[in-house]
This record gives structure tokens, C-alpha cells and sequence, in this order.
């Protein structure tokens, strides 16, 4: 290194050479080359002092630079333990080179690796590219060039600018294609950071505690983003992963507290571990309907979240998936959701309702652990085993459905003693189970509604208003629901025309959709079921 500037450097083949201390064949690579750390050569020599002759031939051969030092590098060719070797040799690093056994005049082509500096960046050089390898400099600004020595500067190493804290912004250019791991590990003041186009892969923890850097533009050329890359960026705000990326790794994006949006591929995948663990201020559940898999804890901590619904297409959930989102207050899970993993809302303070789909056949461990907000929860018939402490310390839980047969449980129910269990009086599966059973929690016996009574119909030419009264039997359970069928024109098919009652005794219905001479059935709807139907006729002659 000369003014800042690279050395040139003259690729060498090895040849085999005999030491004039000992004697014996050594391997030994010759060339031109500059700018090495001596030093780390010379500690090296110390080590070896007092090696055995079979120690020193295994160590590796050495790079001398000028012509004028190759005749006395030949000479002391396996020098590194050798009295002889002085300091005013030039010598310009270490050859990294597999150790040979091939004999004198049988040359092998190895690949060699050469070390550098450029301006304030160190480099090594492997089969003609460049992979920028550190930095010693206090600059805020760094623009990493192109080539170096003519040859293209390809890769960022691993952990090449780990711990700088003073760098502001990062230029790249495009012909960087790999960022290694660590590679910017603890740059905290990094602000700006401007990608290559070609870049294709960025490492493990590549920008891990970047904590100042507001946005990164990933290329679409990405085809890999590696573990905790961008955890601990807590400045940002925004992320569009490139179409490459079909899947998160672990804790890509863990504690990332400003993260307010991300947005997809078209052919998104899956979620990693803990990949948005921590990320506070995502308000609302940031999966794609691509999605086929969650993983453990991957929105765990995100207390910001107030809603979340899991899409159809998500077959696996890993354990803890909303753990401790204490401001959490609805759930609703998709139907190819099978499990409701272990902790998968532990510590959801505020949680007040969970739709379970019938798919869902297995609750885990703490499912529901301290939810607090808990007041009632259905039980789809579809499962079939609850495991430990699924509902402990959920203080204010006072009703269970269960709509199917008794299900396993691992232990007891675990909820509070003011809880009801409730199931259907005609499965006769429950015939056995007693209090004791679910750990002092009542059992209770229910059923359908009765139907609704007195209803009655008017209409125009484009309504049709019901009125009902609600039954005086609910079958042990609150009605949730009314469902509103039409027979029209005397057809034997009956079709459901409400949306969405709920608890209302009365609701409207567009004429058109009826026909002129309709018939109309109401029946009540809790936990359970719905009840028996109430008939009621549309006058055949409406008002005009």
C-alpha cells in the first residue's frame, strides 16, 4: 500500500524449494504484493520458536514480496521458526493453501487468498474478486469502491465493520452481491444505507442494534436474509421484502419497536421464530393469506396489537405465538388451524374473545394463561384433549362450552372455581364427569333454545319486516343468534337471508329476494345449537 492505493499484486504459483537452514523440501509461493500486516507474521514466527522439524514443514508457506527478496525467500523457504529470517524481508502476508503432499516438480493448482488495504478498508482477494474484510478508520461516511486492483469488489465480510459506531452512511456499489454475517453488527449510528441491485443474500445478524437506521431498500434480486438481520433496529419503520424472499428466518425483525408496516411477496410462505418478537407498535397482524406457517413466539411481546386473524392457509403454529400481547382484545383463528399451541395467548391481559374453529383438535399447555379479560369460551366438539394449566389465573372466566364430548385433560381444568362448564344434556358422553373432575369447577347440563314465539310479518313492495318474541327457554345457555330462513313461492328449499341478527327480535328483508308469496321460519341460536323454527307467512297481496 503506497499512498493509499493498492498494491499491485502478481498471482504466484507454488514450487517446491529446499531450505538452506535444514535442508528439506518446502512448499513456498513467490510474487509482488504489499500492504500486509507484518506483525501478525511475526507473532506467528514467535509461536513457532523452538518447533520440531516436523512442525515446521506443516506450517504454511510464505508470500515474499519483490523480486530482490525471492532469492533469499528461496533459500529460507520453511523460515518460520528460523534464526535467519530477518525483519528487513519484505514479506507481504500469508498464503491460506491446503498443505501438500505431492512430490518436488508436481505443481498443483490451488486456489491462494491475498490480503490488502484500500484507503481505510482492508480486503482479501480469493479466485479474482474482493471481499471487503475491515475497516480502521473514525469516518462517518463510507463509500466502498467498485474494484480494486482491477479486480471487483463482491462481498461485504463477515463481521467487516462490527462495532464501528461513528459511521453515518454506507454507499455500496452494485457489484456487491453478499453481506456477510455481522457485518454491521452494533453500528448504531448508521442512518443510510444504500444497497447494491445485485446484492443477493444478506448474513446473519448483518445489521443487528442498528439502532439509527430509519429505512432500508431491500433489491429484488434477494433471495436470502439471514437470522436477527435487522433485530434491534429500533428507528424502523417500513420494510417491502423483495419477491425472492418467500420466508422469514428467526428473529429477522426481533425488537424492532418503531416497525409500523411490512408488506410481501405475492408468494410468501411462513413466519420464523420470534421474527417479529417485541416489534411494539404494530397495531394491526401483519400475515399475508400465503402464509402456511407461524412460528414460536414470532409476534410474541407485541403489545401494540389489538386485533388479530389468522388466515384459512396457516396449517402450523409454533408455541407462544401472542404471548404477553397485553393489549390483545380479539382473536380469531382460521380454519386450518388444527392446534391452539402451547402458550399461543399466555399473558394476553386484555383478551376478550376467541373464535376456535371445528378444525382445531388440541389446546396446549398455558394456552390462555392469565387472561384476565376471559369471560366465556367455546369449545369447538373437534377437540379432544386440553393440556395443562390452559386456563389458569383467567380471573374473570365465568362460562366454558364445550360442544363435543369431554375432552382429554392433562391435569384439571385449572380455571377459576367460579367457572361453569357447560355441555350439551344430550351427549351422554358427560354422564360421568362430576365437579371433582375438572378441579372444582361446576358442570352444567344445557340445551337448545325453545323457538321464538309470536311472529309476526309485514311488508311493502320492497321490504318484509319480521317481529318475534324471544323463547322463554334459552336451554340453559344465552342466545347469541337468530337465524331467519324463506321458503318462497311454496318451494320445499329453505334459505337463510339474515346477516347478523344477533340478540335483535326483529329484522328487515328485501322483498326481491323473497318473491311475492314467501314463507318465513326464526329459530334461536346459543352455544349449543339452534332450536326448533317458528313459521310465519308473507301476505300474498302487499300493500301498495
Amino acid at each position: 500500500m503506497q499512498d493509499g492505493r493498492p498494491s499491485r499484486r502478481w498471482r504466484s504459483n507454488p514450487a517446491w524449494w529446499v531450505c538452506g537452514a535444514t535442508g528439506i523440501d518446502q512448499k513456498v509461493a513467490f510474487g509482488r504484493g504489499g500492504g500486509f500486516n507484518t506483525s501478525a507474521f511475526f507473532d506467528r514466527l514467535l509461536l513457532r520458536r523452538g518447533a520440531t522439524t516436523s512442525t515446521v514443514m506443516s506450517a504454511e508457506p510464505v508470500f515474499v514480496s519483490g523480486r530482490k527478496s525471492a532469492a533469499r525467500g528461496r533459500r529460507l523457504a520453511c523460515g518460520l521458526c528460523c534464526e535467519r529470517l530477518e525483519g528487513r524481508i519484505a514479506l507481504a502476508g500469508l498464503v491460506d493453501m491446503a498443505a501438500s503432499t505431492q512430490p518436488a516438480g508436481d505443481v498443483a493448482a490451488e486456489v491462494m487468498t491475498q490480503e490488502g488495504r484500500f484507503g481505510d478498508l482492508t480486503y482479501v482477494v480469493t479466485s479474482g474478486t474482493v471481499t471487503i474484510s475491515g475497516f480502521y478508520a473514525g469516518a462517518t461516511k463510507v463509500r466502498i469502491p467498485s474494484t480494486i486492483d482491477r479486480l471487483p469488489v463482491t462481498a461485504i465480510g463477515a463481521w467487516a465493520f462490527f462495532g464501528h459506531r461513528g459511521i453515518e452512511a454506507v454507499v455500496m456499489p452494485d457489484s456487491v452481491r453478499m453481506i456477510g454475517d455481522n457485518a454491521f453488527l452494533e453500528c448504531s449510528a448508521l442512518r443510510e444505507m444504500r444497497l447494491p441491485r445485485q446484492l443477493v443474500s444478506i448474513g446473519s445478524d448483518a445489521f443487528r442494534s442498528c439502532e439509527s437506521l430509519v429505512s432500508i431498500s431491500l433489491p429484488q434480486r434477494m433471495t436470502s436474509i439471514g437470522r436477527g438481520a435487522f433485530a434491534g433496529c429500533h428507528s424502523l419503520t417500513e420494510v417491502k421484502l423483495p419477491r425472492g424472499i418467500t420466508f422469514l428466518d428467526v428473529g429477522v425483525f426481533y425488537g424492532c419497536t418503531g416497525l409500523l408496516r411490512i408488506r410481501y411477496p405475492s408468494r410468501f410462505s411462513g413466519i420464523g421464530d420470534y421474527a417479529f418478537y417485541g416489534c411494539s407498535r404494530i397495531t394491526t397482524l401483519p400475515v399475508p393469506a400465503t402464509v402456511t406457517s407461524l412460528g414460536s413466539h414470532a409476534f410474541a411481546e407485541c403489545i401494540g396489537l389489538r386485533h388479530v386473524s389468522i388466515p384459512g392457509t396457516v396449517q402450523t403454529i409454533g408455541d407462544g405465538l401472542f404471548r404477553g400481547c397485553t393489549g390483545l382484545t380479539t382473536a380469531i383463528l382460521g380454519t386450518g388451524v388444527r392446534s391452539i399451541s402451547d402458550s399461543m395467548f399466555s399473558g394476553c391481559s386484555n383478551l376478550q374473545s376467541v373464535a376456535i374453529p371445528r378444525t382445531v383438535t388440541s389446546i396446549g399447555p398455558i394456552a390462555f394463561y392469565a387472561c384476565a379479560g376471559l369471560t366465556q369460551m367455546t369449545i369447538p366438539d373437534g377437540v379432544t384433549s386440553i393440556g395443562l394449566g390452559s386456563f389458569l389465573d383467567c380471573t374473570a372466566l365465568a362460562v366454558i362450552d364445550f360442544q363435543g364430548a369431554p375432552p382429554a385433560l392433562e391435569g384439571t381444568l385449572a380455571a377459576p372455581v367460579s367457572t361453569v362448564a357447560r355441555f350439551a344434556a344430550s351427549n351422554t358422553a358427560w354422564a360421568p364427569y362430576i365437579a371433582s373432575t375438572f378441579g372444582g369447577v361446576e358442570t352444567r347440563a344445557v340445551s337448545v333454545p325453545q323457538a321464538p314465539t309470536g311472529v309476526t310479518v309485514g311488508s311493502n313492495r320492497r321490504w318484509v319486516a319480521l317481529q318475534w318474541i324471544a323463547p322463554q327457554v334459552d336451554g340453559g345457555a344465552p342466545i347469541t343468534d337468530y337465524i331467519i330462513q324463506v321458503s318462497a313461492n311454496g318451494s320445499a328449499t329453505w334459505k337463510t337471508v339474515n346477516d347478523g341478527v344477533g340478540t335483535a327480535t326483529s329484522a328487515t328483508v328485501r322483498r326481491p329476494a323473497v318473491g311475492r308469496s314467501s314463507v318465513f321460519r326464526v329459530a334461536a341460536v346459543n352455544a349449543f345449537g339452534a332450536g326448533a323454527f317458528s313459521i310465519a307467512s308473507v301476505p300474498k297481496t302487499p300493500p301498495r
